[in-house]
């Protein structure tokens, strides 16, 4: 039977800033929560990462909005009415304040106002859609959040499981009723009974360079599926463009390039700063190239490639000597960093590669309430469809926490079937009797993980086709038949055995990316984000649905539905 057993109202289930800002929000209204992470709340996920925060959309006039609104449609794949109630939420839930009132400092111009700043600039020069905040510098804000936000839940009391991954969610009569879990650190296996569960696991680390944490596998989507949740839009991924080639241990921290930042500012602040242009690409040959693209800027490198002139991992530089020297070094995190590096980034060309970021897609979920479709369990932050951006996470965690309180007040505390806890016990604790002094040589866990990270990387990047993608199953399917059955751990310690987690983590990180190449072979079109070399053209007539993925008589099942197009049309 399990070492140890906790029964609470309401258990989260990451520790970024959507776990922790879901336990923020639960505890405000009298919840006894628990928060268990693979991880170390407030370190754990991409979201540590992010440059700054998306919550001064409470500022933007009602045509930017609108602008904003139609920009986070994602070429009209998006729920348009969950788009629209993110919106409506930063006024509601107004993170910003929240955030400031808990000890997060925004920067402010000199009349005392909040600085707000812009990704880019209109066709006028003028910033386009400000309403990024920054604490302190630009790329240090995530973790000024996630520092303030786990403060202040301990301080709420909130009790943190760092370090435990989560193994299986339990259900009854249809009903998520709480979760087994693995604790690392101490080596325990952990029943956790709750009357409500949000999964905030963030997104899914599958290519080999990716933004986010070593821990962000895929997990969660895999842990509501097998729920009977469903997952919605899987084929769409957002990516970033600038992420430091050299040297190889920055690619440990995701050193990322932030070079349409901060647009706005330098008028703001006084005047003092010269010049503030936008940043430069440059190919291999040194030749600049417009970072301009009707589809992004992501398919302006693509282009590139396709010509030689640059690489998927590389072989192209971006310059900030547009940007007054002054203003990098007292609003860039990285200035100090790279000046150590013996990088000057107001003057050098720095080697820069493209890096997958987060997924568009995940659990699909009801607007305002964050319900998956499975009583008791609920979604936010980028494991939710949509719900990317620390903006979005903080409001759909909002949703989620009202909704699981909501629920855990009114109902009694549901029973636990043991058997199912005990099969799940006996299937973790399983692995510890594999390993090469017990099964003779294998294949540890993390060879498999990079393998699948490869296939990922080469056969399902951005510009893809149906030959590598069904090269990618294939690929997928050997590692299934071949690799997993030969995998072994290289220690049986219940304590800091990260072998242990890995293989826990392997089959459903599989799972996750043949669920995201079969999507991408259903869809014969190019969408934004997705791109396919053999179908380039949007098709509307016949690709303005959503794929929506669910378990079915113990197999995945992947349908298509029509795009409710509530409020905005393509034609339009």
């Amino acid at each position: 039977m399990p070492d140890e057993v906790y029964e609470k109202e309401v258990l989260i289930i990451g520790g970024g800033i959507a776990g922790l800002s879901a336990a923020y929000f639960a505890t405000k209204q009298g919840a006894d929560v628990i928060l268990l992470t693979k991880g170390f709340a407030g370190k754990s996920g991409c979201s540590v990462q992010a440059a700054q925060f998306g919550g001064g959309i409470i500022f933007l006039p009602e045509e930017d909005r609108y602008a904003y609104f139609k920009a986070r449609l994602f070429n009209f794949m998006a729920d348009q009415e969950l788009a629209w109630q993110l919106i409506k939420g930063i006024d509601e839930v107004n993170p910003a304040r929240v955030l400031e009132e808990i000890g997060v400092l925004w920067r402010r111009r000199d009349d005392g106002s909040i600085l707000v700043t812009a990704m880019r600039l209109n066709k006028k020069g003028e910033p386009s859609l400000p309403y990024y905040l920054w604490s302190e510098k630009m790329g240090d804000t995530a973790k000024t959040i996630s520092s303030a936000l786990r403060q202040e839940i301990l301080r709420r009391g909130v009790e943190i499981l760092d370090n435990t991954v989560c193994t299986k969610l339990l259900t009854k009569g249809g009903e998520v009723v709480g979760a087994t879990a693995y604790d690392y650190e101490q080596g325990r296996f952990i029943l956790l009974k709750a009357k409500s569960v949000i999964l905030a696991t963030g997104s899914a680390k599958l290519w080999k360079y990716h933004t986010e944490a070593r821990e962000s596998v895929g997990e969660g989507y895999i842990l509501a599926l097998e729920a009977g949740a469903q997952l919605v839009n899987m084929e769409f991924m957002a990516y970033h463009d600038a992420e430091m080639v050299w040297p190889w241990s920055l690619h440990l921290g995701n050193l990322y390039l932030y070079t349409h930042g901060g647009f706005g500012a330098a008028k703001d602040l006084t005047g003092k700063y010269k010049s503030f242009s936008p940043s430069k690409f440059y190919n291999m040959k040194g030749e600049e190239f417009s970072i301009t693209h009707k589809l992004g800027e992501r398919m302006a490198i693509e282009l590139q490639i396709q010509k030689g002139l640059a690489r998927k991992d590389g072989g192209y530089y971006v310059s900030f000597e547009g940007r007054d020297p002054e203003f990098i070094e007292e609003f860039f995190y990285q200035a100090n960093a790279l000046k150590h590096l013996g990088i000057d980034i107001s003057k050098d060309k720095i080697e820069v590669r493209t890096s997958c970021h987060n997924m568009i897609g995940g659990i699909k979920i009801k607007p305002r309430t964050a319900e998956t479709g499975v009583p008791g369990l609920y979604a936010c932050g980028a494991v939710a469809s949509q719900c990317l951006g620390l903006h979005n996470c903080m409001v759909s965690a909002s949703w989620a926490a009202n909704s699981a309180v909501k629920r855990a007040k009114e109902i009694e505390a549901p029973t636990i079937d043991l058997d199912q806890v005990k099969e799940e016990e006996n299937r973790v604790l399983s692995w510890l009797s594999r390993t090469k002094d017990t099964v003779g040589d294998g294949i540890p866990p993390i060879k498999i993980k990079r393998k699948i990270m490869d296939i990922m990387w080469e056969k399902c990047n951005y510009m893809k086709c149906e030959e590598d993608l069904l090269e990618a199953l294939q690929q997928l399917r050997m590692i299934r038949e071949e690799m997993m059955p030969r995998m072994v751990l290289r220690s049986n310690t219940k304590r800091w055995n990260y072998d242990l987690v890995e293989a826990l983590e392997v089959p459903r990180m599989l799972l996750c990316a043949e669920i995201i190449v079969t999507a991408s072979l259903m869809r014969k079109e190019s969408r934004g984000y997705f791109q396919r070399k053999d179908y380039p053209e949007t098709d509307d007539k016949n690709w303005l649905k959503n794929i929506v993925i669910k378990f079915e008589n113990g197999k995945l099942k992947f349908d298509t539905v029509p795009v409710k197009l509530t409020y905005v049309r393509p034609w339009e």
